[in-house]
């Protein structure tokens, strides 16, 4: 597999080029060598013997990403080191970190665009298929319900996939709607422009209705992980024996740390920065 390493010269990512060389991979890396240097990948080909292509770029340079992906594309995966992560400097030039880390990605993004929404639309279609093929297969149901004392019972997250996919690609939607086409408010840092997010999520916040929405799509999404995620992993018969009630919590975690992360935002803006703009 291709696989795009942004940041790929720093600490992280050279080692990370490294395990992917040693298991088959090739790796292209872009980075702009702001806090890095080119011979930490002349190091990765002398350790693996295979040399990673790499782009001397700024992933904010949309022009430089365009020929980048036009001469090494498509790529199977993208894996994104191109960040300052320096507390005390971040404290200092916040909103440098904010231009780099946050509204910075967006180029790539953009380009990675076309692939997301390929693969959401592959995973639509697959689960209806699976559906329909389940209905034609079984069309009269089971006479008498699965007990909760039989092990092999389906969960409420199983019971609950349609359900619970069609209320999230709902979210997906709207969330697209307000965040992706809605408002672009502007800043301007050292003759940059950066896109103002705080200031569009604290503008939509600010409703009740609105965050409560969030936060229930959220928890919909937790349940919907939680089996996507076990589910999977049983599909691959990646789970050992005797552990399924161990990757069943380990999923349950999954979803619950994935919704709380994502819910923390919305609700510390309604109940702390209602108000400010």
């Amino acid at each position: 597999m291709k696989i795009l390493v942004t940041g790929g010269a720093g600490f992280i990512g050279s080692h990370t080029c490294v395990e992917l060389l040693n298991a088959g991979h090739a790796a292209v890396v872009v980075d702009n060598l702001c806090n890095s240097c080119e011979e930490s990948l002349r190091r990765v080909a002398k350790i693996t013997g295979k040399a990673p292509v790499f782009y001397k770029a700024d992933i904010r340079d949309r022009t430089a990403l365009d020929a980048l992906f036009k001469a090494e594309g498509p790529f199977g995966a993208v894996i994104h080191f191109a960040a300052l992560k320096a507390v005390g400097e971040s404290a200092r030039i916040p909103l440098a970190y904010y231009g780099n880390n946050i509204t910075g990605n967006k180029e790539l993004y953009y380009l990675m665009e076309a692939g997301l929404v390929t693969m959401l639309v592959l995973h639509i279609l697959a689960a209806a298929a699976v559906v329909l093929k389940n209905r034609s297969a079984r069309p009269v149901g089971y006479a008498v319900g699965q007990q909760k004392s039989d092990k092999t019972a389906a969960s409420i997250a199983s019971r609950t996939m349609a359900l619970s996919g069609t209320l999230v690609l709902a979210f997906i939607v709207l969330h697209l709607l307000h965040f992706r086409f809605g408002p672009v408010y502007e800043f301007t840092h050292k003759g940059q422009q950066i896109r103002d997010l705080h200031r569009l999520m604290t503008e939509l916040f600010q409703s009740a209705g609105y965050v409560a929405w969030y936060v229930f799509c959220l928890f919909i999404l937790s349940f919907h992980l939680r089996h996507a995620l076990w589910s999977s992993l049983q599909t691959m018969g990646w789970i050992p024996g005797g552990r399924e009630p161990l990757v069943r919590k380990i999923s349950a975690a999954f979803g619950i740390v994935v919704t709380v992360g994502f819910a923390l935002n919305p609700i510390y803006i309604y109940f702390f920065q209602r108000g400010a703009q």
